[in-house]
């Protein structure tokens, strides 16, 4: 699906959604929009294949970044498929828990900020050497940042949220999403929508990234959530775990060569931008993701049994996208892991400075 399919779909679902909540606040049939919401989530999911992953009924072309937009949709049009179905006394426990109206306000809410930005790109043009090594060193001193802060934003969830747990409860949550979720039996229709979102996309995730790159991934996130504690593992710390401080020693040395190239300068200073613009798309879908995540456990309180296995599941949700943001931000930085399918910035400031030199 496209950028334009995904927000029209997430437009006519909360379209859906709105119509449901005022039938309800009004004491009228929801049954139409009941109806509506449902055949919206449905568009947006593949037919559930009895075993396995098989994501090749979404127009994905094998991009991570259209991919991880049918995440970020799959997951928000969970949330607010389990949160109508909440409110509609779907769970089968008696009428609407009090709140469920509420929740499905906040579903709403969330679904409609769903929609990026579209982003200008960015041309650079020095007038002198010193102004080319200067802005290519400060383009690519700020990427990293930008690629520490975005991390440290989407896994800021899982790290608190695991710290202080015992091994055997994570690896129980992440071994959970890893197999096909039951998703036979649960409350009505809208609620067994909500629950094939949630397992698309977390078998769209787990399909993203190599499974070893994803348990190193995961690991190093446990041990970062282990070192940060209460405190939170902030940019400064994902820095250092990607090597920032490194790579700007490296990307110093590199610019004071001799007989640079002022247009390979400013063509890698673009280069960098480019690629801040591509990390930033790529992990505000994960961070739309993570949020949705965040919003299915507030919904989950009100299932009371009806899925008994969720908040399992979601904990492991929440540590398989951390996990894959960190993946992310590996490749973006060094370009160790061909996943997001770039050059990382550090290759960038190098082709910038070996690849043709002034004759």
């Amino acid at each position: 699906m496209t950028d334009v399919e995904i927000g029209q779909s997430l437009r006519a679902a909360t379209a859906a959604g709105r119509d449901l909540r005022d039938a309800l606040a009004a004491g009228e049939s929801p049954d139409a929009a009941a109806e509506r919401l449902a055949r919206e989530i449905e568009s947006v999911l593949a037919p559930p294949a009895p075993a396995g992953r098989d994501l090749t009924d979404q127009a994905v072309d094998d991009d991570p970044d259209a991919l991880l937009a049918v995440v970020a949709a799959q997951l928000r049009l969970g949330e607010l498929a389990l949160a109508a179905g909440t409110a509609l006394g779907e769970t089968g426990a008696g009428p609407p828990p009090e709140g469920a109206t509420a929740t499905l306000d906040r579903a709403l809410t969330e679904v409609e900020a769903s929609e990026p930005a579209p982003r200008d790109r960015e041309t650079v043009a020095s007038h002198d050497l010193d102004e080319a090594v200067a802005t290519l060193k400060a383009r690519f001193g700020s990427t990293l940042d930008a690629i520490a802060k975005g991390t440290a934003d989407v896994v800021a969830g899982p790290c608190r949220t695991i710290a202080g747990r015992a091994p055997a409860q994570w690896k129980e949550a992440w071994d959970k999403i890893s197999k096909r979720l039951f998703l036979d039996n649960i409350g009505g229709r809208l609620l067994r929508l909500g629950m094939r979102a949630v397992a698309a996309a977390l078998d769209a995730l787990l399909d993203l990234v190599d499974a070893t790159w994803l348990e190193t991934a995961r690991d190093r996130l446990v041990a970062l959530a282990d070192r940060a504690g209460a405190v939170g593992a902030g940019p400064a710390l994902l820095g250092g775990v990607l090597g920032a401080e490194g790579a700007r020693e490296e990307a110093d040395g590199l610019l004071r060569a001799r007989n640079l190239d002022l247009g390979r300068l400013d063509d890698g200073t673009a280069a960098l931008a480019a690629l801040a613009d591509r990390f930033d798309s790529v992990i505000g879908k994960l961070a739309l993701a993570q949020a949705a995540v965040a919003g299915i456990m507030a919904v989950q309180g009100h299932l009371g049994l009806a899925v008994p296995w969720l908040p399992l599941a979601l904990l492991g949700a929440e540590l398989l996208i951390g996990a894959v943001a960190l993946v992310f931000a590996i490749d973006y930085v060094d370009t160790t892991v061909d996943v997001g399918r770039v050059r990382g910035a550090r290759l960038i400031v190098k082709d910038a400075v070996t690849a043709r030199t002034a004759a």
